[in-house]
């Protein structure tokens, strides 16, 4: 009769912890007196867009110029922000 071989008995896994979701970096905003001098971008990209969609708003949304448009809402945002005013209208 052959004998079977059998392992050694191993030490259960210790229990682990839940992995944990990224956590996302907060926007970061440092406030300076008046100004914003740090904004995360999708928060730069939406007043940008909104900038240019009122540009072209006032245009009547003739086509053709929606670069110009985004250039100078981005240009005006930027500004705005770098002279600690507000950006966008409401």
């Amino acid at each position: 009769m052959k004998r079977q071989q059998t392992e050694p008995r191993r030490k259960p896994a210790p229990a682990r912890k839940p992995a944990e979701a990224p956590k996302k970096p907060a926007a970061r905003k440092a406030h300076a007196g008046n100004s914003w001098t740090e904004l995360a971008p999708e928060e730069l990209e939406r007043m940008i867009a909104t900038e240019a969609y009122l540009r072209a708003e006032k245009r009547g949304f003739a086509p053709g110029h929606e670069l110009e448009d985004w250039a100078a809402a981005e240009r005006e945002v930027r500004e705005k922000l770098a002279a600690g005013r507000p950006s966008g209208r409401q």
